[in-house]
């Protein structure tokens, strides 16, 4: 079946996620210009400091390689570098703090949702 457009697949793997489907034009797909997108001084500067701080981690990663010993009870014990240690309690401390803010959001929306409705039954009701 061919109607005038040449469906491609986004996704690397294929034609096995029908979902993620680009549409063009048959002649559109065959010859698509780069365009050059200008970057401004504030993602340049961006770009920057998220190298710098990466470079920061690293370094600190790479310190902060010797191995610690977690214990916890009934004897049970984690070794691991203290760098793995630290980020995996940062890790577990924003997780935690994501769920927290997902369950007030989805009690916000829920709320909202409730308020709304009564709104909507009058405008569907109204003569």
């Amino acid at each position: 079946m061919h109607d005038g457009f040449r469906y491609r697949s986004t996704h690397p793997a294929g034609p096995r996620f029908p979902l993620r489907r680009l549409w063009l034009p048959a002649a559109a797909a065959a010859t698509i210009a780069a365009v050059q997108i200008p970057i401004s001084p504030v993602q340049s500067l961006t770009l920057v400091v998220k190298i710098v701080l990466f470079l920061l981690l690293l370094g600190f990663a790479a310190l902060n390689s010797d191995g610690v010993t977690l214990r916890y009870f009934l004897g049970l014990e984690w070794q691991a570098p203290l760098s793995l240690v630290i980020l995996a309690a940062f890790a577990v401390g924003l997780l935690t703090g994501l769920l927290g803010c997902s369950l007030r959001l989805w009690r916000n929306q829920r709320e909202l949702r409730a308020l709304r409705h009564p709104i909507n039954d009058r405008q569907i009701n109204a003569p």
